[in-house]
């Protein structure tokens, strides 16, 4: 939230010029993400979904550089917040960020492995009753994962860990009526696998019965090991993906631009910009 120019109570953003370029560009909020109608499906779909959010960043629309954050990644925050203080109590969020550093090194990508993991302690601290009769069943998964990792079976690696994550959200479900499990995923292109390895275990999961899960994840399409093509995917998985493709960080116009940096600048109605030209 610090690196770009978002929050109005921030001190980086009271300190900013209105010139500064950062001013230029749009920026993720929470009424431009909550008016997205790929989103609005995606939260109201009665079944499990994954909704997909790609595009590129500005770097001159950043107050902090040079950084590998995504413009998309403030979305993350506001869906996962808006999930945890969801009045369901039967419902769970986890959130995880793979790229957690204001100064992130390119060349150190975040382990799968501790990703996937982390999802599972989560949903088992939300309902450790699972581990009764199934705690030998998942540390033998993990094992077998992670000798898969050793071996370099990578595919097989990420499908293994994927399975086990898969039948402790079903196993920890059971003990719910209605809720849903909402997995918010920011920066998974800074993942140590190829991209598509982990979003086809991710497109499974949510079409796998009885297993009650949305997914929420954000990828910096400048920076992904590859790419995922939606397209390769079975019927049965593709139509519960839902794709917010190429949404770029544009340029704003310069008549919004006046208006914001009045508005920073608390002259409210002072700026008539009806007439106003790019």
């Amino acid at each position: 939230m610090e690196t770009f120019p978002i929050d109005p109570t921030s001190t980086e953003i009271n300190h900013l010029s209105t010139r500064h370029p950062s001013l230029r560009y749009q920026q993720m909020t929470q009424t431009l993400l909550y008016e997205q109608s790929v989103y609005k499906d995606w939260l109201a779909s009665p079944t499990s979904s994954l909704l997909y959010l790609t595009g590129t960043t500005s770097p001159e629309a950043c107050i902090k550089r040079p950084t590998t954050y995504s413009w998309l990644s403030p979305a993350a925050i506001y869906v996962a917040e808006q999930r945890s203080t969801s009045e369901k109590s039967d419902d769970l969020c986890v959130y995880y960020n793979c790229n957690p550093s204001l100064h992130p090194d390119v060349n150190v990508r975040h382990g799968s492995l501790e990703l996937l993991g982390s999802i599972m302690w989560s949903v088992l601290r939300w309902k450790p009753t699972v581990l009764r009769h199934r705690s030998q069943h998942v540390k033998q998964g993990i094992e077998k994962a992670k000798s898969l990792r050793a071996e370099g079976d990578i595919r097989q690696f990420v499908k293994s860990m994927a399975n086990l994550l898969k039948e402790i959200l079903i196993e920890a479900q059971k003990e719910t009526d209605s809720g849903f499990t909402y997995l918010v995923l920011d920066s998974l292109d800074q993942i140590d696998i190829k991209l598509r390895y982990l979003m086809d275990e991710l497109a499974h999961i949510v079409a796998a019965r009885d297993c009650k899960v949305k997914i929420f994840v954000v990828v910096n399409s400048a920076y992904a090991q590859g790419e995922w093509d939606l397209d390769m995917l079975d019927s049965e998985f593709r139509d519960r993906v839902l794709h917010h493709a190429n949404w770029d960080q544009t340029r704003l116009p310069t008549y919004v631009r006046i208006w914001n940096n009045a508005k920073k600048l608390g002259m409210g109605n002072g700026v008539d910009v009806t007439d106003t030209e790019e």
